[in-house]
Order: C-alpha cells, then structure tokens, then sequence
C-alpha cells in the first residue's frame, strides 16, 4: 500500500518517493522526504531531499486580510519574522482513499483559536502506484456565516537542495504566464507554491474552492530521464493525448463546391481531422455569421458541409475564440456586432481603456460573454455537428477593472478567468470533443488534445525553405524536454504561414521531406497547413511514405522520445522513440540535412524500451546490437546526401 499510518506517523511511499507526515499535538508537518530518481533500477538507495531532522516550517496556509494562516509543526518563537508559534489550524481527521493513479490522503482541519478565520481546510496528497509522482491540492470551505476574502494559499514549500534536480516540481495553474513560485522572506532557502499574486476571492458562507494542483515528481538530474518521466506523467494524466491526429489545416477555399472536395481528398490521402482557419467559414470572430458567399443557407449549408466530412470518415473542426470579438475600428463591415453592442463586456483597462482585440483578446469572461462564448461553442458542437474546436485567444493575464462583472476586484481576475478556462475545458473533455488551445501546458491536463509544440512563428515570418525546416525541427527537438510530441502541433507548411514555408520543389525535395518527417517522424500531432499535400509525383511518394510510417508506427512514436542528436542545419541529427508496449518497441529517426553522405554513431539508452541489460536487440536492415549492462547500445547509420531514415529496432 502507498499509505501507511500509525499513531505517529503518516508514510507515503511508491518505488521513487517516500514523504513521511509526523502527527503530534493535533497537528502534521512533513519530517522526511526521501527520494529514489532511478526507482527500483537503481537500487535501494534513497537520498534526502532536505536535511535529515527538517521539519517543513508550513504544510499549508491561507492568507486572509493581509494575514498568513497557517498549519504545520509549531514554531520557533525566537524567530521574530514569524507570527504565530503555534499553527492556526488542528487536524480534525485523515482519510485514505483508492484512486485510478493509486492512493489519496485527505487531512481535515478546522481553526485552532478564535482569531483564525472561519475556515475549513482539506489537504489533498495522491501518490502514485507506477509513476515516481505525488500531486498536492488544497481546498478550502467557509464554514462561517460571512463571506471571508482569501487573498491566497499555499499548497506546499519546498526547499532550494534538490529542486529542480532530482525533486522537479510543476503545477496546473498557467506558470509559463506567471511562476506559482515565491521565495519565502522568514524561512531561508525555501520556495512557496502559490497563486503568482493576490487572488481577492470573495468566499460566501458555505462555499468552497480549489487550489492549482502541485505535482512533484522524482528524476535523475539528467535533461533526457526528466523528459522521460514527465512525458510518461502527461500521458497517464490526459490519456485523450496518446491516439494523435494527421490534421490538414485550410484556409482561402474560395465556394462551397471545394470546401467538399477537401473532405474527399483527405479521405484519400489519409488525413483523418481538418481544421477550418480564421476567416474560412465566418464573416468574424466574435459573432460566428456563416460567410453568406459561402453558405447562403446559413447554419443548414455548415450542418451539410460536417455531414459530408463525415460521410468520408474525416473529422472536421472550425477556429474560434474565446476572448476575440472584432473591433469596428478594426475590422470595418467585418467586426462582430457583439463587440459594438456590448461594449461593457470587454476588459476594461486603466483611464478607460478598451484591448485589442488582434492582441490578447478583449473580452472578459466574467461578463455576460463568458455566458455567450460558452453558448456558441455549444452551437458549434452540438447544434452543427462538428468534432470539437480549434481555440484561440485564451486568456493571458489582462487586467480588468470593470465594476459591473463577476470579478468583484481586479485582483482576483487571473485566479477567476483560469477557473473558468479549466472548468470549460472540463465540459469539452467530458463530451470527448476534441480541442487545441495555443496555451500552457495546463490546458492539457484540463482537457486540450494539442498545444503548440516548440516552434516559432517569427521563424516563419523571416526565412523560408531548408533554413526554416532546420530551425523548426531544433526547436521542437528542444521542446520535448517538457511536453509529449503528441500533444504538441509543429507545422508542415505548403501553403505559407505568414509569408514563408518549407518552399517544396520537384528538382529538390529535401525540405520537403525533411518537414513532413520531422513532423511525423518525430512523432508530433502532425499539422499539415495547405490545400494541395505534394506538388508532383516525388512529392507525392515522399507524402505517402511518412503518413503511412506514422499510422503504421503510431504506437511507438506516441511516447518516450529521447533527444540523441540536435539538429544544426549542416551535421546529421536524430532521435529515439521508444515504447516497451508497442510493436516495435524502439525506432530510430535520422536526418541528413547536408548534401554529401554522413555517418552518425549513436548510443542508445535501450532499457527505456525494455530491453534487459546484456540482451540483443535488432536494428532492421542493420543487423544485432548486443547491449551493455546499462541497456545501451551502439549504432552507426550511413545516410546519403539529404536523405531521412527510419531505423526500426526489435527483438531476436
């Protein structure tokens, strides 16, 4: 059992982490955190997170008033920063519970003096069976009878030793757009995991909320073993992520005779979703008016058109927005009627001032646009058919003053527009709709099924051709040392995305290729912007070739991904996919981007793909790797000028 518990002492415990609760005096603090990065592999060592003896100064806390509350072991009184010297809160109670990831621990605690705000406190602790992970969560519940302003919480503190090392730390609030991290100012050394500013929410009598959640998770302090392990996190947390899409991105189709013809040629090529870009099927964002030259019909042309991709087997899904109402001054004849005749639903910013809304968005959804966004994207899925949504301009930090919406403060904006974006996402993941948001990586483990995958789109709009496929394959080889390709889009561009593209040619296909199998041989949520897939028949060949590795292999390349070479435009690079499940359990992809002939000596961590230390595994069309007592073995590849190779690795 994950959980133990004794008269003293509560003990979580998995093959990598062990956190040890001592109970005294109606309170509990963590005394021990032992961490194992390698797990049963490695042996029986575990090495001390903190000092031995530490006692972590606050298990959780919540700040009202200005004031810190706060539960844990009782204080040093000498410490003049600090206080209280003994806890605001007392244990009540703990409960253990089974879960699909393994065991929960609640602790309940209620006030222990009468200064302490009315206030309940469950303290959540969910260790996992098979994953060297332990998430935390707090909720807190107004048990009195006023409402009760929490300013903030903190879910847990750790210290600077081994974090961010052996001991990697992330939550689910949106942390790319503001770190959930603080300094402590009293206990030296040691960080706070808590909403990035005051949230000001005001808590009415009887109601509770949920903190972000904080997973904690153990590694060795190693780039490639980290990707690893919060790869295999991500995909047990959002399994919707694992069975990836080929997806055709379009816009410019100029009638609705060739809006169906689009269905009937990805059916033949393949392609299984197609995403309907900005401005396809509406006259705006904001409104959602189907374009009268396209659907004179209106909502009867929209349901026709999803009817027919489906009659073909594709799934088809329209951009939207959810904070994006075009602006008259911007957008003339075009702006959404919303917008104009609801002025007082935009963010209002200080002296008056309304956002742009080709920027971050302008609408704010604690006004009645929160309601009516919600409403068309129902209208959308439900009332026209189609598979699920292509988001943008989620939310991203905007201030908002105005008095009149849900958001009693400007304060506590961020904290209400991320609850509402993670309950939304909730919805559209229960009704297995499937979505893309160009968001943090938050919005996975809400519901999303994409995200953007590492590139740039500044890339896209200075350079072109082989340079741009070089760049773009580098930074999304960089950006799996934190996400899944499978849940990340990188773009394969026919049809140029601000002014560029991988410029595909006959005479020289090298970019060509060199785009699509980065993009699929990497294993990525492929997206293929463009109307037409290949320009002739080597193309076309080259086309057919990777969408077919990619359904064959899906398997495989949609999961482990280790880094073995960066790309750098001039030497050969390549990586590893492995899944000890999957049939091949390993695959190399190598990339030759110059024009002579090159040869790569790789050593690969093979255990990660199942193999046992000292076996022999089998590189097709290569020959035996005999394996170390590590798992690894070496490979040496031969690749021609400009040539992408696929290496499938096997068993005897």
């Amino acid at each position: 059992m994950p959980i133990t518990i004794d008269t003293t002492t509560i003990t979580l415990r998995n093959s990598w982490l062990s956190r040890r609760l001592s109970l005294a005096d109606g309170t509990a603090y963590t005394s021990e955190f032992l961490l194992r990065p390698y797990g049963e592999w490695g042996g029986d060592s575990w090495i001390p997170f903190v000092w031995p003896g530490t006692r972590w100064p606050v298990e959780a806390a919540v700040f009202v008033g200005g004031r810190e509350h706060w539960f844990g072991p009782q204080r040093d009184p000498a410490v003049k920063e600090v206080p209280y010297d003994t806890p605001s809160f007392q244990l009540e109670s703990h409960t253990v519970v089974r879960t699909k990831l393994g065991e929960r621990l609640t602790l309940r605690l209620r006030p222990a003096r009468p200064d302490v705000p009315p206030l309940e406190l469950l303290v959540h602790y969910e260790i996992a069976d098979d994953l060297p992970l332990l998430i935390k969560s707090l909720e807190v519940i107004n048990i009195g009878e006023a409402p009760v302003v929490i300013d903030n919480v903190t879910v847990d503190m750790f210290i600077y030793e081994r974090l961010d090392k052996e001991l990697r730390v992330f939550t689910d609030y949106y942390d790319a757009y503001g770190k959930s991290r603080r300094k402590d100012t009293a206990f030296a050394g040691w960080v706070r995991r808590e909403f990035p500013q005051p949230i000001g929410l005001p808590l009415p009598p009887g109601e509770r909320f949920e903190s972000f959640r904080v997973f904690e998770y153990t590694t060795p302090d190693d780039a490639d073993e980290a990707a690893l392990v919060k790869q295999r996190i991500f995909h047990v947390l959002a399994p919707w992520i694992t069975r990836q899409s080929i997806t055709q991105e379009v816009d410019g189709v100029k009638t609705f005779e060739d809006l169906l013809r689009l269905a009937d040629n990805a059916a033949a090529l393949g392609i299984e979703c197609v995403n309907l870009f900005i401005g396809q099927l509406f006259t705006n964002t904001g409104d959602y008016r189907p374009r009268p030259d396209l659907f004179p019909n209106g909502a009867e042309d929209l349901k026709r058109l999803v009817a027919h991709f489906h009659a073909r087997g594709v799934k088809v899904v329209p951009y939207c927005a959810l904070t994006i109402a075009w602006q008259r001054s911007l957008c003339g004849d075009n702006a959404a009627r919303v917008c104009d005749d609801h002025d007082d639903w935009q963010y209002l910013g200080p002296e008056g001032v309304r956002f742009n809304c080709w920027g971050w968005g302008n609408m704010c959804y604690q006004s009645a646009w929160g309601d009516y966004i919600t409403g068309k994207l129902d209208w959308l899925t439900r009332d026209l058919g189609f598979d699920g949504l292509c988001i943008d301009g989620p939310y991203h930090g905007l201030p908002c003053l105005a008095t009149n919406h849900k958001h009693t403060t400007a304060a506590s904006v961020p904290f209400m527009n991320w609850d509402f974006e993670r309950k939304l996402y909730a919805k559209l993941r229960e009704r297995g709709l499937y979505f893309t948001v160009p968001q943090d990586p938050a919005a996975i483990l809400f519901g999303a099924n994409a995200r953007p995958g590492g590139y740039t789109e500044t890339d896209y709009a200075a350079i072109g051709g082989m340079p741009l496929v070089v760049a773009t394959r580098a930074r999304l080889y960089d950006a799996r040392h934190e996400l899944p390709g499978n849940c990340a889009w990188g773009y394969h561009v026919l049809d140029p995305l601000h002014g560029h593209g991988i410029e595909p040619s006959e005479d020289d296909p090298r970019s060509f290729e060199h785009a699509l199998a980065g993009t699929f041989g990497y294993g990525h949520w492929g997206l293929l912007r463009g109307r037409k897939q290949f320009v002739g028949p080597k193309t076309e060949a080259i086309f057919r070739k990777w969408i077919g590795f990619y359904r064959r292999y899906r398997d495989t390349l949609g999961r482990g991904f280790i880094h073995l070479v960066r790309p750098d435009g001039k030497h050969p690079d390549a990586v590893l996919h492995v899944n000890p499940a999957a049939d091949p359990p390993a695959i190399v992809v190598a990339f030759n981007p110059a024009r002579e002939p090159a040869t790569l000596h790789l050593c690969l961590p093979l255990r990660h793909a199942g193999f046992a230390a000292g076996a022999t595994a089998r590189a097709e069309g290569i020959g035996d790797l005999p394996l170390d007592s590590g798992g690894r073995g070496q490979l040496s590849i031969t690749l021609a000028g400009g040539e992408v190779r696929a290496v499938v690795i096997g068993t005897v």
